[in-house]
This record gives structure tokens, sequence and C-alpha cells, in this order.
């Protein structure tokens, strides 16, 4: 057997284990702040998706930054979204502010997960799983400091074989066996590479001298990741992409078109792919802008070139209802508005296939950069947070 069809049996059963385990959660459910999954209370409606269709998750993105005394009382605030999956940003430049001695070693004395550790065992606690995502690069890794999305990133391209070390960690880490203060971790079992890596705010350089170099740079990262996390975590399924909301590239980012057709000619390994959606009109309008709802099938027929059917996660997805420095007037939506369209997006015809097991809606919670929360700045619940939670206890596993 060729090493292609090595790895093409492993995405396989990597995509399967997957579907087992999101079933499971389905089944589990939950109360209403807790963990959420199928009920049998009330019939279907129309704001509930198919059985095909996705699961609604929610991403807190002040949790890499919050003082550690308020992160108990912050994934309250997410479990009680009723969500059963968030995505956890982790950032692997405070992790590690200073080389370890031995990278793929979780408990190296330069790593300092206490943050991510009491993450992960609060969010088990409540019955919530991670989906974490890796990026930001510790100077020693990068070469340097590049400010990326703001100055708190590093969008500089870390060593590859550094990255894999630290994702191989982390898998560790976090697969179910490893003991922290006398007792075992919690299981995560879905692995993001990077975020954002076609934009040069989080991956940079895009290009240099006129060619697009960022994609040698991602297929590395990936390869020296994807074996590594496996052999930590077997089961884990590694999700690669996770591409930005750009239709086209140039000097300083890369479409994601051109994106995915790099990734498939490269080879690249990963069990899943994922896409950040954030379009202005409403997710039932007709657009012909890419990405956007309405151009999802799009989006599908380019992640069939990197082959296996593979699922398609939407990672970020969100609509904000203020004017801030990314979004003018014209792009918002009212509260109204933004709940109307938690319920249309979970329900869209063309997410109901099979091949999208998650739609996670970015952020919890407002903060000035981004004011997507279903929650104000000021703690407010937004009439977006009922229909999140509608939709996330009728939400059902792919079928």
């Amino acid at each position: 057997m060729t090493a292609t069809h090595l790895l093409r049996d492993r995405r396989v059963l990597a995509v399967l284990v997957m579907m087992a385990a999101i079933s499971v959660l389905s089944a589990c459910g939950g109360s209403d702040g807790g963990s959420a999954g199928a009920t049998t209370d009330s019939p279907p409606t129309d704001s509930v998706p198919a059985a095909s269709g996705p699961r609604a998750a929610v991403e807190d993105d002040r949790l890499h930054g919050a003082p550690l005394t308020e992160l108990p009382a912050r994934i309250q605030m997410l479990a009680d979204t009723g969500a059963a999956v968030t995505r956890v940003g982790v950032w692997w430049r405070d992790i590690a502010p200073t080389p370890p001695a031995d990278p793929a070693d979780p408990a190296d004395p330069a790593y300092d997960f206490s943050r991510y550790d009491l993450i992960i065992r609060e969010l088990a606690s409540h019955g919530v799983s991670a989906l974490v995502s890796v990026y930001n690069a510790p100077e020693w890794a990068a070469g340097s400091f590049t400010p990326g999305i703001n100055d708190q990133v590093n969008a500089q391209a870390p060593d590859p074989d550094a990255f894999g070390a630290f994702m191989g960690a982390l898998a560790t880490r976090y697969s179910g066996s490893f003991e922290a203060d006398g007792a075992a971790l919690p299981t995560v079992d879905l692995f993001e590479i990077w975020n954002e890596g076609n934009l040069a705010g989080f991956l940079f350089p895009q290009t240099e001298k006129g060619e697009r170099v960022v994609l040698d740079t991602y297929a590395n990262m990936t390869r020296a990741a994807y074996d590594q996390i496996k052999d930590a975590n077997p089961e884990a399924t590694v999700i690669a992409g996770v591409t930005g909301p750009r239709g086209k590239s140039n000097e300083r980012n890369t479409g994601v078109e051109d994106w995915i057709a790099g990734l498939a000619d490269r080879d690249v390994p990963m069990d899943a792919y994922s896409q950040h959606v954030y379009p202005v009109a409403a997710p039932a309008v007709e657009t012909e802008a890419f990405p956007a709802w309405a151009t999802i099938d799009r989006l599908t027929r380019a992640v069939d070139r990197l082959g296996g059917d593979l699922p398609i996660y939407i990672t970020e997805a969100g609509y904000t209802t203020m004017v801030t420095p990314f979004r003018d007037a014209g792009a918002t939506a009212t509260e109204a508005e933004q709940a109307q369209y938690v319920r249309e997006i979970y329900s869209l015809p063309q997410l109901q296939t099979g091949r999208f097991p998650l739609v996670v809606w970015f952020n919890l919670q407002d903060n000035p950069g981004w004011p997507a929360g279903l929650i104000d700045i000021n703690g407010r619940k937004k009439p977006s947070h009922a229909a999140f939670l509608d939709v996330a206890k009728g939400a059902a596993a792919p079928g």
C-alpha cells in the first residue's frame, strides 16, 4: 500500500470517528445552562436544522486574555448559550514565551498551560467540547515579531518543525491520559491549524518578490503538525485551511480558492477543512460575493479538490450590530435582524448536506472591534442569544 493510500485511509477513519463523536454529543442532551443536544420535547420548527445540518457552536474571544479568576464565570456564560462545542483560540506565544528544552513534552518547565488547563476543565464540567485553534508564534520560534491583526498577535510565520512539536505537546496534554495537579486532563479531539493563514494579519509574509510563499509555509506547518497530533491522539480530527473571508488574492492576502488550490497541489494532509464566513448580505439573500452563504456551493466545489468529501467546518460566522473599523453602517444588522440571521444560518438548505458538521458563531460577547456578540459589551443578552439557544437545543448531528 502506498503512502498516499495510507494517508487517505487515515483521513477516512478520522472523519468517521469525528462523525461518531458528534452523534454522541447530540444524543447526550443537556440543561438550559449546560450542554445541548437533540431534544424530543417539541417537534422540529423552521428554525431547527435538519438531521444533516450543522451543530451550533460559539466562541468567546476573551478566554485567552481574561483574568484567570474570571474564566469560570465566562465559561458559565458560554454554557448558558446551549452550545455543546466551542472554539478556543490558543496563543502559542503565551504558553511558551521561552524555548522549551523538549518542545514535544507538555510537562517541559518552559511551558505554562495553566490557563488552558483551567479552560478545558471548566468546559468539560459543563459538558462542552473544545475545538482548539492555535496561532500567534513566540519570537524564538518565528525569528522575529511582526505585528498582525493587532499588536498582541505575532503574524510572523514560525519554523514548521517548532510548530509541529508544539502541536504534538498540546495534543498529548489533552489526549485524555495526561495528568496535571493529580488528575487527568479532559480530551480534546478537534485541532485547527492556525487562524486565517491566508491573511497577512495572521501569517506573514504572504508573498516575496512576486512569489506566493505563504502556501509552502502553511503546507509545511500542517505536515509537521498532522503526524504529531495523530501520534498523540489517533482519534483527533486535524482541521486545516482556516481561511479568512477573502475572495481575491493580492500582495498581502490570498483568496480562498487560490489557497485551496495551492493546498491541493501540495497534497497537504487534513481530516477536514475550515472557512470563515462574514458576508454583508443576509443569509437568505442571493449574492455573487464569495465567500458568502449564497455561494457555499462554490466553496464546497473548491474543497472537493482536496479529495475525500472532506467535512467543512465554518469556524467563524456572524453579523455585527454596530459600526466598527471593519464594518461600516451598510454592513451592520439591527439586533432583531441578527437574531433572525442566527435562525436562518443553521437552516440554510446548502448546509444540510452532511458536509458541514459545525458552524461557530463569533463571538459570545461584543468587543469594540467586533460587536457581533450574542451579549452586548455591558453584559445584556441580545435577542440573538435566545435565538441561538433555540437553535443549539434543537440542532441535530449530521446524518
